[in-house]
């Protein structure tokens, strides 16, 4: 059973995806991070089971893959395209062995009506679209009000990479291409970073090309985002009520180290 609800309005654009929605999935996959992060995330909330809230459900790579451990599923986003190609997807598929409430709306103002959630997870980044520290820890204190008593929390960022993002600097890369109902897209992102800032905008370009090779539609879609430093979610986490568990330095549950490509923390609510 789904319902769904219109929460609160967002207090801040975090990143406008209703203009990505159609080309999201495509888009995602391109990226060679998306899949283990995705599969990690099934595996918790299955292995957890329970009430499980996701912020940033996207179209649900993680949610219409979770398993029937699951008791109720909160899916909570700021886009409304997001979610109705969520439902699309959904639709196409047998029926979840879980109930679920889809939320329209900044999680920072949402209140549940149904059980808490005993675990949240923020996958795939989605915390760099929390840009100031302040925003971050109004997220966990949030989830940890929402949440039940002794529930966890699991969230990633990537490791920046100094180096790499000075090389590739306002240069343009080609991500992938692929075709979607018929039509070819092709996508392409030129980062443009603020050191200073620790930000960057994110230009995604989503060409369409007719068969014959005419470029058809050219369109260009920016987002902010911003990275975390190795031991903020440290103090972020306490501010916010939270103890970190574990930290891993990859999807695959590997030690933390200074050569690890992403940051993926557990925490833990008292």
């Amino acid at each position: 059973m789904s319902d769904l609800e219109l929460e609160g309005s967002p207090a801040v654009a975090l990143a406008d995806y209703d203009s990505i929605a159609r080309v999201y999935d495509l888009w995602a996959s391109c990226d060679p991070a998306s899949k283990p992060c995705w599969d990690f995330y099934r595996r918790e909330v299955t292995r957890h089971g329970g009430v499980c809230l996701e912020v940033g459900v996207g179209t649900g790579a993680v949610m219409l893959g979770a398993g029937p451990t699951v008791a109720h599923y909160y899916g909570i986003d700021l886009s409304r395209s997001m979610l109705a190609e969520l439902e699309t997807k959904r639709a196409s598929l047998p029926p979840l062995p879980f109930s679920y409430t889809l939320i329209h709306g900044d999680v920072r103002q949402i209140r549940l009506s149904g059980p808490p959630p005993t675990l949240a997870i923020v996958p795939f980044r989605t915390v760099g679209h929390f840009l100031t520290a302040d925003s971050r820890i109004a997220l966990l204190r949030h989830l940890r009000e929402i949440c039940a008593p002794g529930a966890r929390c699991i969230l990633d960022h990537y490791k920046f990479n100094l180096k790499w993002a000075q090389q590739h600097d306002r240069v343009t890369r080609w991500m992938g291409e692929g075709t979607i109902n018929g039509q070819t897209f092709v996508l392409s992102d030129t980062y443009a970073y603020d050191f200073a800032r620790r930000e960057m905008e994110c230009l995604l370009c989503v060409e369409e090309i007719a068969r014959h090779g005419t470029v058809v539609n050219k369109r260009y879609s920016a987002f902010r985002f911003s990275w975390l430093e190795d031991d903020e979610v440290y103090r972020y986490a306490e501010i916010a009520g939270w103890r970190v568990e574990q930290r891993w330095g990859d999807f695959e549950y590997s030690d933390f180290s200074g050569d690890a490509k992403d940051q993926v923390w557990l925490l833990r609510a008292p």
